[in-house]
Protein backbone atom coordinates (compact mmCIF):
# COMPACT_ATOMS: atom_id res chain seq x y z
CA UNK A 1 0.00 0.00 0.00
CA UNK A 2 2.55 2.41 0.64
CA UNK A 3 4.03 1.48 -2.37
CA UNK A 4 1.51 1.97 -4.69
CA UNK A 5 0.28 5.11 -2.48
CA UNK A 6 3.55 6.70 -3.51
CA UNK A 7 3.24 5.47 -7.22
CA UNK A 8 -0.18 7.13 -7.45
CA UNK A 9 1.23 10.14 -6.01
CA UNK A 10 3.85 10.39 -8.64
CA UNK A 11 1.34 9.74 -11.50
CA UNK A 12 -0.72 12.80 -9.96
CA UNK A 13 2.00 15.06 -10.09
CA UNK A 14 3.43 14.36 -13.71
CA UNK A 15 1.93 16.02 -16.17
CA UNK A 16 -0.66 13.95 -18.83
CA UNK A 17 1.01 12.78 -22.58
CA UNK A 18 -2.49 14.12 -23.84
CA UNK A 19 -1.98 17.75 -22.14
CA UNK A 20 1.11 17.63 -24.52
CA UNK A 21 0.02 16.10 -27.23
CA UNK A 22 -2.57 18.51 -28.34
CA UNK A 23 -1.44 21.97 -28.12
CA UNK A 24 1.36 20.22 -30.60
CA UNK A 25 -1.02 18.90 -32.69
CA UNK A 26 -2.77 22.02 -33.07
CA UNK A 27 -0.07 23.87 -34.25
CA UNK A 28 0.85 21.45 -36.84
CA UNK A 29 -2.48 21.63 -38.38
CA UNK A 30 -2.40 25.52 -38.33
CA UNK A 31 1.07 25.28 -40.04
CA UNK A 32 0.12 22.85 -42.70
CA UNK A 33 -3.30 24.88 -43.51
CA UNK A 34 -1.18 28.22 -43.82
CA UNK A 35 1.61 26.10 -46.26
CA UNK A 36 -1.63 25.09 -48.34
CA UNK A 37 -3.19 28.43 -48.44
CA UNK A 38 0.29 30.41 -49.41
CA UNK A 39 0.71 27.61 -52.16
CA UNK A 40 -2.88 27.61 -53.46
CA UNK A 41 -2.32 31.86 -53.72
CA UNK A 42 1.19 31.28 -55.30
CA UNK A 43 -0.05 29.07 -57.56
CA UNK A 44 -3.97 29.59 -58.78
CA UNK A 45 -6.09 26.68 -59.61
CA UNK A 46 -6.55 27.93 -63.53
CA UNK A 47 -3.22 28.89 -63.68
CA UNK A 48 -2.15 25.34 -63.32
CA UNK A 49 -4.73 24.37 -65.64
CA UNK A 50 -3.75 26.24 -67.86
CA UNK A 51 0.36 25.58 -67.89
CA UNK A 52 1.58 23.36 -70.28
CA UNK A 53 2.06 19.64 -69.54
CA UNK A 54 5.48 19.33 -67.34
CA UNK A 55 8.52 18.45 -69.58
CA UNK A 56 11.90 17.60 -68.93
CA UNK A 57 13.08 21.38 -69.50
CA UNK A 58 10.60 24.21 -69.87
CA UNK A 59 11.27 26.52 -73.40
CA UNK A 60 11.41 30.02 -73.47
CA UNK A 61 7.82 30.30 -75.07
CA UNK A 62 6.56 27.81 -72.60
CA UNK A 63 8.13 29.91 -69.61
CA UNK A 64 6.40 33.26 -71.17
CA UNK A 65 3.00 31.72 -71.27
CA UNK A 66 3.41 30.76 -67.77
CA UNK A 67 4.06 34.57 -66.96
CA UNK A 68 1.73 36.24 -69.20
CA UNK A 69 -1.24 34.28 -66.58
CA UNK A 70 0.91 36.39 -63.81
CA UNK A 71 1.12 39.57 -65.78
CA UNK A 72 -2.02 40.53 -67.83
CA UNK A 73 -0.77 43.94 -68.14
CA UNK A 74 2.58 42.95 -69.66
CA UNK A 75 3.94 45.46 -72.24
CA UNK A 76 4.25 44.36 -75.84
CA UNK A 77 7.70 44.42 -78.02
CA UNK A 78 8.31 47.47 -79.79
CA UNK A 79 7.40 46.52 -83.71
CA UNK A 80 9.65 48.49 -86.58
CA UNK A 81 8.14 49.85 -89.38
CA UNK A 82 4.51 50.88 -87.74
CA UNK A 83 5.19 53.62 -85.46
CA UNK A 84 2.73 56.72 -85.28
CA UNK A 85 5.02 58.60 -82.60
CA UNK A 86 8.28 59.68 -82.70
CA UNK A 87 10.47 60.29 -79.08
CA UNK A 88 12.55 63.49 -79.98
CA UNK A 89 15.32 63.76 -77.27
CA UNK A 90 17.46 67.57 -76.83
CA UNK A 91 20.29 68.60 -74.56
CA UNK A 92 22.73 67.00 -72.77
CA UNK A 93 23.50 63.27 -72.58
CA UNK A 94 23.05 62.71 -68.74
CA UNK A 95 21.69 60.14 -66.06
CA UNK A 96 23.03 56.95 -68.34
CA UNK A 97 22.02 53.59 -68.68
CA UNK A 98 19.29 53.64 -66.09
CA UNK A 99 17.53 56.26 -67.53
CA UNK A 100 17.19 55.74 -70.99
CA UNK A 101 16.50 51.92 -70.21
CA UNK A 102 13.53 53.18 -68.66
CA UNK A 103 13.09 55.48 -71.68
CA UNK A 104 12.44 52.31 -73.71
CA UNK A 105 10.76 49.76 -71.23
CA UNK A 106 8.30 52.97 -70.46
CA UNK A 107 7.93 55.26 -73.53
CA UNK A 108 9.14 53.58 -76.48
CA UNK A 109 7.69 50.29 -76.02
CA UNK A 110 4.40 51.09 -74.40
CA UNK A 111 3.84 53.31 -77.24
CA UNK A 112 5.89 51.06 -79.77
CA UNK A 113 7.52 54.98 -80.81
CA UNK A 114 10.54 55.59 -82.76
CA UNK A 115 13.28 57.65 -81.23
CA UNK A 116 15.08 60.99 -82.12
CA UNK A 117 18.06 62.51 -81.23
CA UNK A 118 18.98 66.08 -81.26
CA UNK A 119 21.75 66.52 -78.49
CA UNK A 120 24.34 68.47 -78.39
CA UNK A 121 27.33 67.23 -80.82
CA UNK A 122 30.36 67.13 -78.05
CA UNK A 123 29.68 64.12 -75.61
CA UNK A 124 31.74 62.62 -72.85
CA UNK A 125 33.80 59.73 -73.38
CA UNK A 126 31.69 57.74 -71.04
CA UNK A 127 28.56 57.99 -72.99
CA UNK A 128 29.99 57.56 -76.88
CA UNK A 129 28.79 54.09 -76.73
CA UNK A 130 25.30 54.74 -75.24
CA UNK A 131 22.54 52.61 -76.13
CA UNK A 132 20.39 55.44 -77.19
CA UNK A 133 22.44 55.83 -80.87
CA UNK A 134 21.61 51.99 -81.32
CA UNK A 135 18.18 52.88 -80.35
CA UNK A 136 17.28 55.75 -82.66
CA UNK A 137 16.37 56.30 -86.37
CA UNK A 138 17.25 59.81 -86.10
CA UNK A 139 20.36 61.51 -84.91
CA UNK A 140 20.69 65.14 -85.67
CA UNK A 141 23.57 66.28 -83.83
CA UNK A 142 23.55 70.12 -82.23
CA UNK A 143 26.23 72.36 -82.65
CA UNK A 144 27.54 74.05 -80.07
CA UNK A 145 27.68 77.53 -80.37
CA UNK A 146 29.93 80.07 -77.98
CA UNK A 147 28.09 82.41 -79.14
CA UNK A 148 24.68 81.33 -80.13
CA UNK A 149 23.70 85.04 -81.51
CA UNK A 150 25.74 83.21 -84.20
CA UNK A 151 22.52 80.48 -84.13
CA UNK A 152 20.18 83.72 -83.85
CA UNK A 153 21.62 84.78 -87.05
CA UNK A 154 20.62 81.59 -89.21
CA UNK A 155 17.16 82.05 -87.86
CA UNK A 156 16.94 85.67 -89.07
CA UNK A 157 18.51 84.37 -92.44
CA UNK A 158 16.22 82.29 -92.79
CA UNK A 159 13.32 84.80 -92.39
CA UNK A 160 15.14 87.25 -94.88
CA UNK A 161 15.55 89.38 -92.32
CA UNK A 162 18.11 92.25 -91.78
CA UNK A 163 21.03 91.40 -89.86
CA UNK A 164 20.91 94.70 -87.72
CA UNK A 165 19.26 92.56 -84.76
CA UNK A 166 22.19 92.58 -82.73
CA UNK A 167 22.50 96.40 -82.40
CA UNK A 168 18.56 96.82 -82.55
CA UNK A 169 18.53 94.16 -79.22
CA UNK A 170 21.59 95.24 -77.41
CA UNK A 171 20.62 98.66 -77.59
CA UNK A 172 17.85 97.80 -75.49
CA UNK A 173 18.01 94.73 -73.43
CA UNK A 174 18.71 94.49 -70.03
CA UNK A 175 21.98 92.95 -69.07
CA UNK A 176 19.82 90.58 -66.28
CA UNK A 177 17.79 89.62 -69.28
CA UNK A 178 17.00 85.88 -68.81
CA UNK A 179 15.40 84.81 -72.44
CA UNK A 180 18.70 85.87 -73.78
CA UNK A 181 20.66 83.16 -71.66
CA UNK A 182 23.61 82.42 -74.27
CA UNK A 183 23.91 85.00 -76.03
CA UNK A 184 26.96 87.29 -75.71
CA UNK A 185 26.89 91.14 -75.70
CA UNK A 186 29.10 94.15 -75.47
CA UNK A 187 28.72 96.22 -72.35
CA UNK A 188 28.71 100.43 -72.21
CA UNK A 189 32.64 99.91 -70.98
CA UNK A 190 33.38 97.66 -74.24
CA UNK A 191 33.60 94.09 -71.91
CA UNK A 192 32.18 91.25 -73.89
CA UNK A 193 29.84 89.68 -71.33
CA UNK A 194 27.30 86.87 -71.50
CA UNK A 195 23.30 86.44 -70.61
CA UNK A 196 22.52 84.42 -67.97
CA UNK A 197 20.89 81.14 -68.29
CA UNK A 198 20.74 79.16 -70.91
CA UNK A 199 17.16 80.26 -72.74
CA UNK A 200 18.31 81.04 -76.07
CA UNK A 201 19.92 77.59 -76.41
CA UNK A 202 17.07 75.89 -75.38
CA UNK A 203 14.68 78.20 -77.82
CA UNK A 204 16.79 77.72 -80.51
CA UNK A 205 17.48 73.60 -80.03
CA UNK A 206 13.05 73.96 -80.78
CA UNK A 207 14.11 76.22 -84.12
CA UNK A 208 16.56 73.45 -85.08
CA UNK A 209 13.84 71.06 -84.11
CA UNK A 210 11.55 72.74 -86.24
CA UNK A 211 13.52 72.41 -89.49
CA UNK A 212 14.04 69.45 -89.71
CA UNK A 213 10.61 68.32 -88.92
CA UNK A 214 9.86 70.45 -92.21
CA UNK A 215 12.98 69.07 -94.06
CA UNK A 216 12.04 65.70 -93.51
CA UNK A 217 8.14 66.16 -93.34
CA UNK A 218 7.84 64.30 -90.47
CA UNK A 219 4.41 65.44 -89.99
CA UNK A 220 3.24 63.31 -93.20
CA UNK A 221 4.74 60.19 -91.27
CA UNK A 222 3.84 60.62 -87.31
CA UNK A 223 0.49 61.35 -85.98
CA UNK A 224 2.16 62.39 -82.77
CA UNK A 225 5.55 63.95 -80.96
CA UNK A 226 7.27 63.55 -77.71
CA UNK A 227 9.33 66.22 -76.92
CA UNK A 228 11.74 65.87 -73.62
CA UNK A 229 14.97 65.58 -72.55
CA UNK A 230 17.43 63.18 -72.51
CA UNK A 231 18.10 62.78 -68.51
CA UNK A 232 14.42 61.96 -67.74
CA UNK A 233 13.89 58.79 -65.54
CA UNK A 234 10.98 57.04 -66.10
CA UNK A 235 8.84 55.63 -63.27
CA UNK A 236 6.40 53.86 -64.69
CA UNK A 237 4.60 53.67 -68.38
CA UNK A 238 4.42 57.11 -69.73
CA UNK A 239 1.49 56.18 -72.34
CA UNK A 240 -0.11 58.76 -74.51
CA UNK A 241 -2.78 57.05 -75.77
CA UNK A 242 -5.40 59.10 -74.50
CA UNK A 243 -3.72 61.94 -74.82
CA UNK A 244 -5.98 63.29 -77.71
CA UNK A 245 -7.56 66.17 -79.60
CA UNK A 246 -5.65 69.69 -80.85
CA UNK A 247 -3.75 69.86 -77.47
CA UNK A 248 -0.55 70.41 -75.95
CA UNK A 249 -0.03 67.74 -73.48
CA UNK A 250 2.06 68.75 -70.71
CA UNK A 251 2.57 66.70 -67.27
CA UNK A 252 1.75 68.37 -63.91
CA UNK A 253 3.80 70.79 -61.50
CA UNK A 254 7.37 72.67 -62.83
CA UNK A 255 4.89 75.78 -64.18
CA UNK A 256 6.82 78.35 -62.57
CA UNK A 257 4.34 80.86 -63.23
CA UNK A 258 4.07 79.49 -66.79
CA UNK A 259 4.19 76.18 -68.41
CA UNK A 260 6.86 73.94 -67.90
CA UNK A 261 9.56 73.36 -70.82
CA UNK A 262 10.65 69.76 -70.21
CA UNK A 263 8.27 67.63 -72.09
CA UNK A 264 5.59 67.94 -74.69
CA UNK A 265 3.37 66.10 -76.27
CA UNK A 266 1.69 67.08 -79.37
CA UNK A 267 0.24 65.94 -82.60
CA UNK A 268 1.26 66.40 -85.70
CA UNK A 269 -1.06 69.48 -86.42
CA UNK A 270 0.62 71.58 -83.88
CA UNK A 271 4.06 70.57 -83.47
CA UNK A 272 5.49 72.92 -85.69
CA UNK A 273 3.70 75.48 -84.78
CA UNK A 274 4.27 75.22 -81.07
CA UNK A 275 8.33 75.30 -81.78
CA UNK A 276 7.84 78.59 -83.11
CA UNK A 277 9.26 80.45 -80.26
CA UNK A 278 12.37 82.23 -81.00
CA UNK A 279 10.98 83.30 -84.40
CA UNK A 280 7.78 84.70 -83.41
CA UNK A 281 9.66 86.37 -80.32
CA UNK A 282 12.80 88.10 -81.82
CA UNK A 283 11.56 88.01 -85.91
CA UNK A 284 8.07 88.03 -86.87
CA UNK A 285 7.08 90.24 -83.83
CA UNK A 286 9.76 91.66 -81.87
CA UNK A 287 7.71 95.18 -80.74
CA UNK A 288 5.50 93.02 -79.44
CA UNK A 289 7.26 90.99 -76.85
CA UNK A 290 10.77 93.66 -76.49
CA UNK A 291 9.46 94.33 -72.89
CA UNK A 292 9.59 91.23 -71.65
CA UNK A 293 13.73 91.30 -72.52
CA UNK A 294 14.30 95.16 -71.84
CA UNK A 295 12.46 95.90 -68.81
CA UNK A 296 14.72 96.45 -65.85
CA UNK A 297 11.85 94.90 -63.67
CA UNK A 298 10.42 92.48 -65.71
CA UNK A 299 13.58 91.06 -67.24
CA UNK A 300 15.51 89.51 -64.76
CA UNK A 301 12.42 87.36 -63.78
CA UNK A 302 10.67 86.11 -66.97
CA UNK A 303 11.77 83.03 -66.73
CA UNK A 304 11.23 80.37 -70.28
CA UNK A 305 8.02 79.01 -68.89
CA UNK A 306 6.46 82.22 -68.87
CA UNK A 307 8.22 82.79 -72.36
CA UNK A 308 6.25 79.34 -73.51
CA UNK A 309 2.61 80.42 -71.66
CA UNK A 310 2.81 83.97 -73.71
CA UNK A 311 3.61 82.53 -76.71
CA UNK A 312 1.23 79.48 -76.82
CA UNK A 313 -1.82 82.10 -76.06
CA UNK A 314 -1.15 84.14 -78.47
CA UNK A 315 -1.12 81.26 -80.65
CA UNK A 316 -5.03 80.10 -79.67
CA UNK A 317 -2.83 77.23 -78.71
CA UNK A 318 -4.59 75.23 -75.87
CA UNK A 319 -2.79 72.94 -73.10
CA UNK A 320 -4.31 70.25 -71.15
CA UNK A 321 -2.48 68.43 -68.30
CA UNK A 322 -1.37 64.40 -67.13
CA UNK A 323 0.14 63.13 -64.28
CA UNK A 324 4.11 62.97 -64.02
CA UNK A 325 5.81 59.96 -64.63
CA UNK A 326 9.32 61.18 -65.17
CA UNK A 327 11.80 63.18 -63.29
CA UNK A 328 15.18 64.66 -63.88
CA UNK A 329 18.34 62.39 -63.07
CA UNK A 330 22.25 62.54 -63.30
CA UNK A 331 24.61 59.70 -62.08
CA UNK A 332 27.74 59.90 -60.20
CA UNK A 333 30.58 61.43 -62.92
CA UNK A 334 28.13 63.74 -64.92
CA UNK A 335 29.45 66.99 -65.36
CA UNK A 336 28.01 69.51 -61.89
CA UNK A 337 28.44 72.45 -64.36
CA UNK A 338 25.52 71.29 -65.96
CA UNK A 339 23.66 70.32 -63.03
CA UNK A 340 23.10 73.97 -62.28
CA UNK A 341 23.04 75.84 -58.84
CA UNK A 342 19.89 74.23 -57.71
CA UNK A 343 21.19 70.57 -57.92
CA UNK A 344 19.67 68.66 -55.00
CA UNK A 345 22.12 65.81 -54.87
CA UNK A 346 19.76 63.09 -53.24
CA UNK A 347 20.72 59.73 -54.52
CA UNK A 348 17.40 57.20 -54.96
CA UNK A 349 17.84 53.76 -53.46
CA UNK A 350 15.64 52.06 -55.70
CA UNK A 351 16.63 53.77 -59.07
CA UNK A 352 20.74 54.73 -57.94
CA UNK A 353 20.34 57.78 -59.96
CA UNK A 354 20.49 61.54 -57.94
CA UNK A 355 17.21 63.90 -58.66
CA UNK A 356 17.08 67.92 -59.10
CA UNK A 357 13.55 68.81 -57.87
CA UNK A 358 12.17 66.92 -55.03
CA UNK A 359 8.32 67.95 -55.63
CA UNK A 360 9.35 66.65 -59.22
CA UNK A 361 10.28 63.17 -58.07
CA UNK A 362 7.37 63.17 -55.27
CA UNK A 363 4.69 64.02 -58.35
CA UNK A 364 5.93 60.96 -60.46
CA UNK A 365 5.90 58.73 -57.17
CA UNK A 366 2.64 59.62 -56.81
CA UNK A 367 1.22 59.36 -59.86
CA UNK A 368 2.99 55.56 -60.25
CA UNK A 369 1.36 54.84 -57.12
CA UNK A 370 4.55 54.12 -55.24
CA UNK A 371 4.55 55.50 -51.59
CA UNK A 372 7.63 55.71 -49.14
CA UNK A 373 8.82 59.14 -49.75
CA UNK A 374 11.08 60.64 -47.13
CA UNK A 375 10.54 56.96 -45.29
CA UNK A 376 12.69 55.46 -47.23
CA UNK A 377 13.01 56.40 -50.64
CA UNK A 378 15.99 58.58 -50.64
CA UNK A 379 18.64 59.34 -48.39
CA UNK A 380 20.85 62.69 -47.97
CA UNK A 381 24.54 61.95 -48.79
CA UNK A 382 26.60 63.81 -45.76
CA UNK A 383 28.34 65.98 -46.87
CA UNK A 384 32.05 66.71 -46.03
CA UNK A 385 33.29 68.12 -42.99
CA UNK A 386 34.86 71.81 -42.75
CA UNK A 387 38.29 71.92 -41.96
CA UNK A 388 38.90 74.17 -38.99
CA UNK A 389 40.65 77.49 -40.02
CA UNK A 390 44.24 77.34 -38.15
CA UNK A 391 43.93 78.76 -34.14
CA UNK A 392 46.23 81.98 -34.59
CA UNK A 393 43.01 83.06 -37.29
CA UNK A 394 40.35 82.09 -34.80
CA UNK A 395 42.25 83.90 -32.20
CA UNK A 396 42.69 87.22 -34.77
CA UNK A 397 38.73 86.75 -35.47
CA UNK A 398 37.77 86.62 -31.94
CA UNK A 399 40.03 89.73 -31.42
CA UNK A 400 38.98 91.51 -33.98
CA UNK A 401 35.17 91.16 -32.95
CA UNK A 402 36.01 91.89 -29.70
CA UNK A 403 37.73 95.37 -30.65
CA UNK A 404 34.95 95.78 -33.17
CA UNK A 405 31.69 95.29 -29.89
CA UNK A 406 34.16 97.51 -27.70
CA UNK A 407 34.67 100.65 -29.94
CA UNK A 408 31.10 100.19 -31.47
CA UNK A 409 29.73 100.69 -27.80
Amino acid sequence: ETQSDATNMYDHGRPKRWSVLVPVGVIAFLVVQNLRTSVDLAFPKDLIANAPPPKAQLSHNDFASIVHHQHQHRRPRRQQGNATTLVILTGDLRCGERAWSSLERNVLEVNNADLALMVTAKILPRYQNASLFRLAKYNWPLTEYDDWSDAVDIMFRNHNSSKSWRQELFASASPESILLGGIRYKNATGHENRYSGSVAIQMMTRYFLQQKIQQLRLTEVYDKFVITRADHYYLCPHNITNLQGPHLWLPYGQDFHGYTDRHLVVGRHQVLQSLDIYPRFLVKEPEKYRHMYSDPIRAPHTNPETLLKTMWMDMNLTVQRFPRTMFICAVDGDPRSTLGRKWFPLLLKEEKVHFKYKGEYRDSRTSCGRHGGESGAWYVPKPPKKKKPPKWRRVLARLAKFVGLGSSS
